[in-house]
């Protein structure tokens, strides 16, 4: 960021963050956003240290614009929008009330970091985490976690998204979304990763570290590997009801049929390793209510310890606030 670089003839202004009584402006790319020296200063210690810096009394033209002090940032024109937008906004821009984008946070949450504005920052991660929860219980109910069609079918994160966060997270130095981030990746196709994945708002490809990569596949054989000894554990343990009867033949013959299809989905996204995924909408009809409790209670378990051990599983030690 600079006050002192030419401002590019084709710049135009972002009206929605264009203030007639503002007194400096900031440009991202080719957008103008004229605002408040004050404002900046009171959030942000980089803006209020750039402010004091002293300036000569007649500046040249290139270090204006429309007569005000032009500040340049290497920033993009729409990840400075939305900082501008939420800075002017307050607390209240991230009341639970307003639903807010994740490609939307990710911006706010890396500018509020570059800016040191620790409590625009706070406010963001604490939104980020309502979509990579650190507790199981958040988890149940996180859209990362959602169905992808019948009644509860919700929008899931796009891949880009997730590998932006991961990318975010690594920025600024914090690991706590990181495991839930890690297991939504080992589900998708490796070649994805591998390739990265071009974001719908602005076609930039998002990829994941080489150490990030490496760390998703081992992540996902590991999760392989106990998918398929808990899934045989709950079906086998789940069923004991007497196959004698014809009830207890039809359950059987629909648990060990639930087994195969969950086999032949193991590379499935949102299915294949999807140890942490919602069974209930995917038992097939003929599974008795007690087996059908016991295969619930057992998998459960199994989601919790799973849940437990994921930041571990995931090659981040102990993570302070991640629980069950």
């Amino acid at each position: 960021m600079s006050i002192q670089t030419n401002t590019p003839i084709s710049t135009r202004k972002d009206l929605r963050i264009w203030y007639n009584d503002g007194n400096v402006v900031i440009i991202a790319e080719d957008v103008a956003f004229r605002v408040h020296q004050s404002i900046l200063s009171s959030n942000s210690d980089v803006f209020r240290d750039l402010f004091q810096v002293p300036q000569p009394p007649t500046p040249s033209d290139g270090d204006t614009f429309e007569g005000f002090p032009a500040v340049h940032s290497h920033d993009k024109s729409c990840d400075m929008a939305e900082f501008l937008a939420v800075l002017y906004g307050g607390s209240q821009s991230f009341s639970p009330a307003v639903l807010y984008s994740l490609p939307k946070l990710i911006a706010v949450a890396r500018l509020s970091h570059k800016y040191q504005c620790e409590d625009l920052l706070a406010a963001a991660l604490s939104r980020l985490q309502d979509v990579f929860p650190t507790k199981f219980a958040s988890w149940c109910t996180s859209t990362l976690n959602a169905p992808e069609s019948g009644p509860a079918a919700c929008e899931r994160p796009r891949l880009a998204h997730v590998i932006s966060a991961i990318n975010l997270y690594r920025y600024i130095g914090r690991n706590d979304i990181l495991p839930v981030a890690f297991y939504f990746c080992a589900l998708v196709d490796p070649l994805d990763l591998i390739n990265g994945v071009s974001t719908p708002e602005i076609g930039t490809i998002e990829r994941l570290s080489p150490s990030d990569l490496a760390q998703c596949i081992r992540l996902r054989t590991a999760l392989g590997i106990r998918w398929t000894h808990c899934l045989h554990y709950a079906v086998k343990t789940g069923h004991d009801h007497d196959n004698e009867t014809e009830k207890g033949r039809v359950c059987k013959i629909a648990m060990e049929y639930l087994l195969q299809s969950a086999e032949e989905t193991f590379d499935d996204v949102g299915c294949g390793y999807g140890l942490l995924r919602n069974w209930k909408s995917s038992l097939p009809v003929g599974v008795i209510d007690q087996c059908f409790g016991n295969f619930t209670t057992i998998w459960s378990v199994t989601q919790k310890e799973l849940w437990g051990d994921l930041p571990e599983l995931c090659g981040l030690g102990e993570i302070n606030g991640w629980s069950e």
